[in-house]
């Protein structure tokens, strides 16, 4: 509050200087703490009982001088009234001699103001203060471009990067043979490539991947399949449905045929039978009819399959209501123990292990389980359930084979010797997804 204007009270002018001693203190510790200090807070206390007795103080300061202005005004009203009785130019004179001595009292009191407020400007501290001595360069201050350039390059590469990590941070499927790798100890016999177009059976003199991966997945077999004179009876299932159970059933019967071993593909899938699809066969009685119709032989429902020489199909037959009793039936173990005696392989599509129990009934059956893992498709903490069946050895003699690997450059055989790089007809912009 300005203490230089005389308000002709001293209460009020005390009140006031007390008011600013306070406001001075106040900033001082603000200097050093908060608001929140106790000495500040007793500070605003005193500042606002100071505040309202200085409003109080002006409230009657006001009431005294407008009672002295009413009297001042009554007062000028009969001196008035007495100067109107005197001549004109008197009357005149004095008016202008009254102003005269107004405004020359209030140009005083301004040139008075004026002066102290310089004075006061004068002494007062600055409230700016040097940081650094100043410098000069050649070169602008703002902005620097190498900071900016590194800045652009670290930015560039944390976002590709940051991409990369959420994409496989959120990505739960099993990508390929490190995911599964990384979370099973278990053989992996070899990875079938993803099938484009409508071509899902190998023929003969196919010079495809997809047709090398069945001819390395059929020399894999030869290093676990157990050495006997019986049939090597392989089993083919999966943890879910949808994983190609039966498309590598039927392709790895084809290609054991075509290699001249004589091949029997069974369907043991009877809930959701899938092998007649990829043959071309319909209609034709099979393995339940076998076990539920006592007139129906073995011959009966052994298929040839059409093209392809040393091939013949069992299919699954009708859907039967209660699959599980059904392969419980004594007749199952008679048609292996009848089929084993003619055929050099013997190639069984079995159900999904991880829904139902129709794979576990027949293990006794099999000299080779085969476990398809669809890649990009079965989540990863469904390899659990394979390690756990692998660990309790529910499946004997277990192996793994990845499908639907999305391969964009595979190898071909080519006319005389060597190889042909096959290039699949991928844009070029696939080969970064």
């Amino acid at each position: 509050i300005p203490t230089s204007i005389e308000l002709g009270d001293n209460t009020v002018n005390s009140l006031t200087q007390k008011y600013n001693e306070l406001m001075l203190e106040k900033k001082r510790y603000l200097e050093t703490s908060t608001e929140k200090n106790p000495i500040v807070s007793n500070i605003n206390e005193q500042l606002r009982s100071i505040r309202d007795n200085i409003s109080q103080g002006l409230n009657n300061l006001e009431s005294s001088q407008k009672i002295s202005i009413d009297a001042l005004t009554e007062q000028d009203r009969r001196i008035n009234s007495r100067l109107y009785s005197a001549p004109k130019q008197e009357r005149e004179l004095r008016t202008i001699q009254r102003q005269q001595q107004i405004k020359e009292a209030l140009f005083l009191y301004l040139l008075q103001k004026r002066e102290e407020i310089a004075i006061t400007l004068g002494v007062a501290e600055p409230n700016a203060k040097i940081i650094d001595q100043p410098i000069s360069t050649f070169n602008p201050v703002s902005p620097k471009k190498s900071v900016y350039y590194l800045a652009a390059i670290l930015f560039g590469l944390l976002i590709p990067f940051s991409f990369i990590y959420i994409k496989d941070f959120l990505d739960t499927k099993v990508g390929g043979r490190e995911d599964i790798e990384k979370l099973l100890n278990i053989p992996i016999l070899g990875d079938i490539p993803k099938v484009e177009g409508k071509n899902f059976l190998i023929t003969e003199n196919d010079h495809s991947s997809m047709a090398e991966a069945f001819r390395i997945l059929r020399t894999n077999l030869g290093f676990i399949t157990t050495h006997n004179e019986s049939s090597k009876v392989i089993f083919i299932t999966s943890t879910i449905a949808h994983e190609g159970k039966s498309f590598v059933s039927s392709n790895l019967a084809v290609s054991l045929a075509l290699a001249g071993k004589k091949t029997l593909l069974i369907g043991m899938d009877i809930r959701a039978p899938r092998i007649k699809n990829y043959l071309n066969i319909r209609g034709e009685k099979g393995i339940t009819n076998y076990i539920v119709e006592s007139k129906i032989s073995l011959n009966d429902i052994i298929l040839d399959v059409p093209k392809i020489k040393n091939l013949n199909l069992i299919s699954s037959g009708d859907i039967a209501p209660n699959p599980a009793e059904l392969l419980m039936n004594s007749k199952v173990k008679e048609l292996f123990d009848k089929v084993k005696k003619d055929y050099d392989y013997i190639i069984v599509d079995t159900a999904a292990s991880s829904i139902v129990t129709d794979t576990i009934l027949l293990r006794n059956f099999a000299d080779v389980f085969i476990f398809v893992i669809r890649a990009n498709f079965l989540d990863k903490r469904q390899l659990n359930f394979i390690k756990a069946i692998y660990k309790e050895n529910k499946l004997p003699n277990l192996a793994l084979l990845i499908n639907g690997v999305d391969n964009k450059r595979t190898y071909q055989y080519g006319y005389g010797y060597g190889f042909e790089y096959e290039k699949n007809k991928v844009k070029w912009w696939q080969f970064y997804k």
